[in-house]
């Protein structure tokens, strides 16, 4: 299933499609981090390098809890 977001990123309205799974994991985090979900997006916007936003909203997941994984062990 698809989840379509609409957050602002630099004053300009941006969308994107996720999974919806992308989408509960990245709300998650921003709880987890006592931030919203639409800062938590533009965060990742500014370090996603030359990756489009949505695969770099797709890796942060995945990238976070690894490192918080390695951080436990």
């Amino acid at each position: 299933m698809q989840s379509s977001e609409t957050i602002l990123i630099k004053n300009r309205k941006t969308g994107f499609f996720l999974n919806q799974e992308i989408c509960t994991a990245l709300e998650d985090i921003s709880r987890q981090e006592g931030i919203s979900l639409e800062k938590l997006c533009r965060l990742v916007e500014q370090k996603k390098g030359k990756n489009g936003l949505d695969l770099a909203l797709c890796l942060f997941p995945l990238l976070y809890y690894r490192r918080s994984n390695l951080k436990r062990k």
